[in-house]
């Protein structure tokens, strides 16, 4: 039975935590997760770009056209 207050409300038992505030604590937590994992993404490509490699000097000397060759 609730037992009325002063003001004449009932009062009552506060509500228990169930698995649904359990999964919304879980969603929070992977958000946060992925917000953090994003901007270690975006600084490190915040920087310089990488320089260029310098192609082998192997100079090019044509296909062979022969099949003897």
């Amino acid at each position: 039975m609730a037992i009325t207050s002063r003001f004449g409300r009932p009062q009552t038992a506060k509500p228990r935590n169930d698995v649904y505030i359990g999964l919304l604590v879980v969603a929070l937590v992977a958000m946060i997760a992925s917000c953090v994992l994003l901007l270690v993404e975006k600084s490190s490509m915040a920087g310089p770009p990488p320089t260029k490699v310098v192609p082998a000097q192997a100079r090019f000397t044509g296909f062979d056209t022969e099949k003897g060759k």
